[in-house]
């Protein structure tokens, strides 16, 4: 959805948009995309396995990186880049860089970067929540992956962060990026509040459930939160929704205190009726984009720092931050037990949203300048060069 809503903004704008896919889209994606782009989809393997990081390992490359890396997908952007003129060429990830350093040798047009992560500073958060020998790789990879940011931060004409502390990061690896802000945003159609009643007792997470650091915010959630809260409130029930729950988020389902759904075709159907929304994020970066679809869909939301950061929201107001299992779960509790405290929050975020956060705002007044601008800071480049 982080793709989707850009591309549909900047196609109601007037832009003409081609996308090239590298993941087989949800049911339906596919054609929703279609509506508003020239769409290319190459699917390719980049589930994680120790063979894919035995072959990475004698390369300079992360294996985030390498796994990305696809002849198909050359050859399908160049094909793309040959038959059609573009303005600028957008990749999102830095796993794509690799095609635009190619890109950039071959064609030599504008080339923007958005990181939805610095995923360097992702690995080494995800490293200190695991044991040897799996921190040792994780922190061998998160030197890698900030090599690799701080080289290839350069060749774009502009680097999109999510956030400010993401750009201040990506700074300090390389201080000549050309960054800009581009925020998280919603789309107020799909994130309109059904008219529900709020059920007792239900707490919702919501998230790619593939992503290991939303495997692992569910794990530690289910593990060392939620008991402690059914002792004191025992019909919760803990909901986790997302696509392509792994096979340990799985394990975790019992259909009664836990409920793992999969994927869902509304998610408002989970949502809008939840007594909270939980975001026990212990590793990330970026912005949690279903923070804020969350708050639009009237969802009271507790969450650690970690998870809201980026976003404008004050403890106490908008959202409640908790950082421990002890702390989480008090903290979820007593918002259980006090709904006008619910309420409040809701009714606070939900303004906060309206006021700051808007896919259309956000494409029309930060995305299409910093395209504009790209374009401007490529020429120039090459005319220097």
């Amino acid at each position: 959805m982080a793709v989707f809503h850009p591309i549909r903004e900047l196609a109601r704008l007037g832009h003409h948009v081609h996308a090239i896919v590298t993941q087989a889209a949800p049911p339906g994606g596919a054609d929703a995309l279609r509506e508003w782009c020239d769409l290319d989809i190459f699917p390719i393997n980049v589930e994680n396995s120790p063979w894919k990081a035995l072959k990475s390992f004698p390369t300079p490359l992360p294996m985030t990186v390498y796994k990305y890396l696809s002849p198909k997908v050359f050859e399908a952007l160049d094909s793309v880049l040959k038959r059609k003129t573009f303005d600028v060429v957008h990749f999102e990830f830095i796993h794509m860089a690799g095609y635009a350093e190619w890109m950039k040798k071959r064609y030599g047009l504008p080339a923007v970067l958005r990181e939805q992560n610095i995923e360097s500073q992702l690995h080494g958060r995800f490293a200190e929540t695991t044991r040897p020998p799996l921190r040792w790789y994780l922190k061998d990879q998160a030197r890698r992956l900030e090599r690799y940011e701080a080289k290839m931060a350069p060749l774009f004409d502009m680097c999109m962060t999510i956030t400010e502390n993401d750009r201040q990061t990506l700074l300090r690896m390389a201080p000549s990026a050309r960054t800009v802000v581009l925020p998280a945003g919603i789309d107020p159609e799909t994130c309109r509040p059904l008219p529900v009643q709020k059920r007792p007792g239900k707490l919702v997470f919501l998230g790619a459930m593939s992503w290991p650091p939303n495997v692992d915010s569910v794990r530690w959630f289910s593990k060392d939160i939620l008991p402690g809260i059914r002792e004191r409130i025992p019909e919760t029930v803990f909901y986790i929704v997302g696509s392509n729950p792994s096979p340990q988020v799985k394990t975790l389902h019992d259909g009664k205190n836990i409920v793992v759904t999969g994927y869902v075709k509304d998610v408002r159907e989970h949502v809008c009726d939840a007594s909270a929304f939980v975001v026990p994020l212990r590793v990330g970066g970026g912005m949690r984009l279903k923070i804020i679809e969350a708050m639009a869909m009237g969802a009271p939301i507790v969450s650690t720092s970690i998870g809201c950061e980026g976003i404008e929201a004050e403890h106490g107001r908008h959202i409640l931050i908790a950082d421990t299992a002890g702390d989480f779960r008090d903290t979820v509790a007593g918002l259980l037990r006090n709904p006008a405290l619910a309420g409040s929050l809701s009714e606070n975020a939900g303004r906060l949203v309206n006021d700051k956060y808007s896919w259309e705002s956000v494409t029309r007044n930060i995305m299409v300048p910093a395209y504009l601008e790209a374009i401007v800071i490529s020429k120039r480049r090459v005319a220097e060069f």
